[in-house]
Order: structure tokens, then C-alpha cells, then sequence
């Protein structure tokens, strides 16, 4: 679970895949930690914030023999890159030194620039780098396929939603679990989806097929409910120790509150609502940085938040820019 809060502080939500309490993106505050003690300042407590539970190939050497002949080199073992529903095994070919390539075609703007940055976390220059292929694609919604030159190809589906931007839904030789789209992209089109998984059989994939409740989201309305409601389905992974969120003050387009799970660690979290809609400011254990407010929410009322950890590493008052 600490992971995964780390993960969503380090960077603008891009999910690949979501991992069980351990791990696709709009936000332009970025995403931040709500799972672990994610705090990056020194001591100090943030005034009003709620108090949060605490938190933590080898080859193998052909030998000679006596009679002087050389043992058989070991074949590289198999690599498989991951899908939400199992993996996919390709031959492993030696490594070149250098990073992986592929290509992406068939797709333009947002969803090509990100199936390249997907590429390029996937493929490791191992000789059967894969490529992918857009096939179809309506609205917010595509599939195609991983494919390289003699290797073993997978399918691949993808989404778009304004809480993850667009993301991976699912990946690998078999169709998708239903409770695996229902979870990760419910309006996703029967056009593109076609059949899914469920209780082990081929059905035909229809929105709304699986119905999952929303999230647990207290004391938000309107637009922030609708907001918090997508983060979370993006930041959860169906592991029994799912969060709900917690809005405790707002004040205009500012929000403070909390990330929580029922026997589960929690994180305080500060949200702000811009010009492309709500985003998460900070998620945290301990008290934000001036500097984080500064660049994500600049004119965060102190009502919301009224102290932070300065640039010396000691918490001070926060004060507002506009």
C-alpha cells in the first residue's frame, strides 16, 4: 500500500497498469503520495490538517572440462512483459547494450506521444522490443496490439479519462476480465472492447455489464465529488484495502481533507480546482512544502492551509501569493 502512495507523489498521474497496494494523466498538479509516509519535509504540523495514521541474469559460464571441450552456453531465459490479467512470454534474444526501441502507429496527438513514453518504459533493448498498433479508436478509447519480429504479439486497450489521462486498460494474449473494464474504463464501447472474461467465460463486453459502487467519498459535492470519485478508481486496486476520501474544509476552489481505508494507512491531502478542473495539490503524512504550494496552488487560503516547510527545511507560515 506505501508504494503506492510514494508513486502518486512523485509525478503526474500516467498509469501503466495498476498494481494491488502497490501502485496513465491530466492533473496538472501532478499526483502525490496517499498510501504511505510519503513526506519529503522535515518535521512540523500543518494547522486543521487531519491527523493521519503513520506508516514503510545471470548467465551462467561455460565451463572447460578436463578433456579440454566447452560446456554449451545457457540460453537467455524467457522475458515476459506484464498484462492486468497475466503475463505475456516472448523469446529473450542477448541484450544489445542500448535501450529499447519500438514504434507506435496508427495513432496521432495525446494517445500516440503516450503509447512512445509507454514504449519506452516497456522495452529494454533486449533484441525483441515490441511495437504497438492502433487499430481502432473511438473517442477516448482505442485498441490494438504489442507486436515485434518474431516474438509473440498481445493485445492492447487503452482509455483516456481526465482523473489518469490516457492509461492502459488492459494487456496480454486473452480477452480482459469484465470486472477488469467495469473497474478501470465503464463506458468503455463494445466496438472496442468486444468480449471480456467473466467467472471465466467469453462474454460480450457491454458498459455497465459489471456494476462496482463508487468509491466512499465524504463531504464533497458537485464537480470535486466527481473528481475524487475518478482518482480513486484509478488509485485503487480491488485489494481489500481500497481508500475513500474525506472532505473536511472548502473554501471556493480549495479543498482539504483526507485519503482513507478502514484498517488501512491514510494520508492527509490538499486539492485545487484550475482551469482543466480539480487536481490534487499535495497527499502527505506530514506538512507540504511552500515550494509544492507555491508552484500547485499559489493562492491556497491559510484557512486551508496555514503552515508549511520552507526552503530551510523548517516549517513557517504559509502566505499566500495571490
Amino acid at each position: 500500500m506505501g508504494t503506492r502512495i510514494a508513486a502518486l507523489a512523485s509525478s503526474a498521474v500516467a498509469v501503466l497498469a495498476l498494481t494491488a497496494c502497490g501502485s496513465g494523466g491530466s492533473d496538472a498538479a501532478g499526483s502525490s503520495a496517499a498510501r504511505s509516509s510519503a513526506a519529503s519535509a522535515s518535521s512540523g504540523s500543518t494547522a486543521g490538517m487531519p491527523s493521519a495514521p503513520t506508516a514503510t541474469n545471470g548467465t551462467g559460464s561455460a565451463g572447460a572440462g578436463t578433456t579440454g571441450t566447452t560446456a554449451p552456453t545457457p540460453r537467455a531465459p524467457a522475458a515476459t512483459y506484464g498484462s492486468s490479467t497475466g503475463t505475456t512470454t516472448r523469446a529473450a534474444r542477448p541484450s544489445t547494450g542500448t535501450q529499447g526501441g519500438g514504434q507506435v502507429t496508427g495513432a496521432t496527438g495525446g494517445l500516440k506521444a503516450y503509447l512512445e513514453a509507454h514504449l519506452a518504459d516497456v522495452n529494454k533493448g533486449d533484441g525483441c522490443d515490441v511495437n504497438i498498433r492502433v487499430d481502432k479508436r473511438v473517442g477516448g478509447y482505442a485498441r490494438g496490439s504489442y507486436f515485434a519480429p518474431e516474438c509473440e504479439a498481445g493485445k492492447g486497450i487503452w482509455a483516456y479519462s481526465e482523473a489518469a489521462g490516457w492509461h492502459v486498460v488492459h494487456r496480454g494474449q486473452e480477452p480482459p476480465q469484465c470486472t477488469e473494464l467495469a473497474r478501470l474504463a465503464p463506458q468503455m464501447p463494445t466496438s472496442i472492447a468486444g468480449q471480456c472474461l467473466l467467472d471465466g467465460k467469453a462474454v460480450t463486453w457491454r458498459p455497465g455489464l459489471v456494476a462496482e459502487p463508487d468509491p466512499q467519498v465524504t463531504g464533497a459535492t458537485g464537480e470535486l465529488r466527481t473528481y475524487l470519485v475518478g482518482r480513486l478508481r484509478t488509485m485503487n486496486a480491488g485489494d481489500g484495502c481500497d481508500l475513500g476520501a474525506r472532505v473536511d474544509e472548502r473554501v471556493g476552489g480549495y479543498a482539504r481533507g483526507s485519503y482513507f481505508a478502514p484498517e488501512c494507512e491514510g494520508a492527509a491531502a490538499l486539492w485545487a480546482q484550475g482551469a482543466n478542473g480539480w487536481s490534487e495539490v499535495w497527499s502527505g503524512q506530514d506538512t507540504p512544502t511552500c515550494a509544492t504550494l507555491r508552484s500547485r496552488a499559489p493562492g491556497m487560503p491559510t484557512s486551508i492551509v496555514d503552515r508549511c516547510v520552507g526552503d530551510a527545511g523548517k516549517a513557517e507560515p504559509w502566505r499566500p501569493t495571490r
